[in-house]
C-alpha cells in the first residue's frame, strides 16, 4: 500500500535536472524566441524545417542523460545544446528526420481544420524530459500536429525513467523559478497545453511489462488500438528500440519492418542513442567506418539513430 508511492530513484533524477539548469536555460530561451516569432509553415517552411531538426536532435541527444547507463553517476548536461547538435551531426548513423518532417507537413495540421494526433513514448526524467517537452512544444506551436499524448511510466523503472510524478515536479520547478522568467514562460505554456487538451498525459502498464512491442496487440489490445488512431508515434531511447526489434541479434542490414514482427499500429520514428548491441537497417560501409573510429559504438551512447517506419495504409 505504502511502497507503491515510493520512488527510490527520485533524488538522483531531480539532482540530474538541477545540474543541467544552464543547458535548460539555453534551450528554453531559444524555444520561447522561436515560438514568439510569427513564422508559420505556409510562408516559412524552410525555417520551420530547420528548427524542427534542431529540436528533434536536441531531444535525440537528451537520451544520453540516462542514469541506468551511468550506474547512477552524474550524467547531467552542461553544454549549449544547440552547439552540441552541430558537433554531433556526424554521429547520427541513420538519419531519417527529413522524411518525418515531410510526413508531418503532408498531414496539414497547419491548415487548422485537420486533427493530427501524435503519441510520444517518453524515456527518462531530468534534462531528457525537458528536451522531449521542448520538441513536443515546438510541434504544437508550429502546427505540425494538433494534439500529443505523452506516455510516461506508471511506476519507477530503470532508474531515470520518467513518471507522472517526475513530470509534475518538472512543471512545478519551472513555475516556481521566480528569478528565471524563461522557465516560467515555458512552464505556463505547457500547463495551458494540458488544460486545453493539446497535451494528454497518460501511463500504461504495458511499458513496464516484460514484453516487446510485437506482443502489444495480444497483451494490451486497447493500447494498440489507441496508438493506431495516431498519425505518428515518437519512441524515445535505447530500450524502446530494443523492444521494437525484440532485443534480438538481427543482421545489421535487416530491414526495420521485418524486425518489428507485425508491430505496425501506425507510422513511427525512434530517437535513440545506441547503448546495446542491437541495430538494424544500417549501411554496412557506415558500420565499418564507425567501428574503426569507436569499437564500442553500439553500447556507449555516443552514436545515435533516427529511424522510421511508415505504414503505407495509414
Amino acid at each position: 500500500k505504502h511502497l507503491q508511492h515510493i520512488d527510490p530513484f527520485i533524488e538522483m533524477k531531480q539532482y540530474n535536472f538541477v545540474l543541467s539548469s544552464k543547458a535548460t536555460d539555453v534551450i528554453l530561451a531559444q524555444l520561447n524566441t522561436d515560438i514568439d516569432q510569427t513564422i508559420n509553415l505556409l510562408n516559412h517552411k524552410a525555417t520551420v524545417e530547420q528548427q524542427f531538426y534542431n529540436y528533434m536532435e536536441i531531444s535525440l541527444w537528451g537520451n544520453a542523460c540516462d542514469l541506468s547507463l551511468s550506474g547512477g553517476a552524474d550524467c547531467s548536461q552542461e553544454h549549449d545544446p544547440f552547439h552540441q547538435i552541430t558537433e554531433l551531426k556526424s554521429h547520427i548513423l541513420v538519419n531519417n528526420q527529413s522524411s518525418v518532417f515531410n510526413y508531418l507537413y503532408d498531414q496539414q495540421a497547419y491548415l487548422l481544420n485537420f486533427d493530427v494526433h501524435i503519441d510520444f513514448i517518453l524515456d527518462n526524467a531530468g534534462f531528457e524530459l525537458v528536451t522531449d517537452l521542448c520538441f513536443a512544444d515546438f510541434l504544437i506551436s508550429k502546427r505540425l500536429c494538433s494534439r500529443i499524448t505523452l506516455y510516461l511510466k506508471c511506476l519507477p523503472w530503470f532508474v531515470s525513467d520518467a513518471t507522472k510524478t517526475d513530470f509534475q515536479w518538472l512543471l512545478d520547478e519551472l513555475n516556481r523559478s521566480s528569478s528565471n522568467p524563461v522557465w516560467q514562460i515555458a512552464g505556463k505554456r505547457w500547463e495551458e497545453y494540458i488544460r486545453n487538451g493539446q497535451w494528454i498525459i497518460q501511463t500504461h502498464r504495458f511499458f513496464t511489462l516484460p514484453y516487446d512491442y510485437s506482443y502489444m496487440q495480444q497483451i494490451s489490445p486497447e493500447l494498440y488500438s489507441a496508438m493506431s488512431e495516431s498519425k505518428l508515434l515518437i519512441f524515445k531511447g535505447d530500450l524502446n528500440y530494443r523492444k521494437l526489434v525484440g532485443d534480438l541479434q538481427w543482421p545489421l542490414n535487416e530491414t526495420f519492418e521485418t524486425t518489428l514482427r507485425g508491430f505496425q499500429p501506425t507510422s513511427f520514428v525512434v530517437l535513440r542513442t545506441c547503448k546495446a548491441d542491437v541495430q538494424v537497417e544500417i549501411d554496412e560501409k557506415i558500420v565499418k567506418q564507425v567501428a574503426k573510429l569507436d569499437p564500442n559504438w553500439m553500447v556507449n551512447g555516443k552514436w545515435a539513430v533516427i529511424q522510421t517506419f511508415f505504414k503505407t495504409t495509414n
